[in-house]
């Protein structure tokens, strides 16, 4: 008996203590509120705007213009404002610089003075 109430206990508990998923839904840029509509077309200027997403996240509302920007993507993430929360940008590795530590494998000549 006990073990039944907690596993309905469990049951109606753990589902409201679990953060929601994320909604995403395609919007066209007609349908944006206007400060949203106007970061994006701002960021959008000499580029390709390949989607456009409206997602709510624990009840907060986000639009996301996907960019293509010299042939990498890059993401653009606004709240319902237009004001802009977070760029995401894919970049090529071998172009992101090494951290100082890691630049020269040679040791450092002791300095000699005369």
């Amino acid at each position: 008996m006990r073990l039944a109430k907690l596993a309905t206990l469990a049951a109606l508990v753990l589902p409201t203590s679990v953060p929601s998923p994320a909604r995403e839904q395609g919007v066209k840029i007609d349908d944006l509120p206007a400060a949203v509509k106007q970061t994006v077309l701002e960021v959008s200027k000499g580029v390709k705007l390949r989607a456009l997403t409206r997602e709510v996240e624990n009840g907060e509302t986000f639009y996301e213009a996907e960019l293509d920007v010299n042939g990498h993507t890059r993401d653009i993430i606004m709240d319902a404002s237009g004001a802009i929360v977070l760029i995401e940008e894919k970049v090529d590795w071998s172009l992101v610089p090494r951290p100082s530590g890691q630049r020269s494998k040679r040791q450092p000549r002791a300095a000699r003075f005369s």
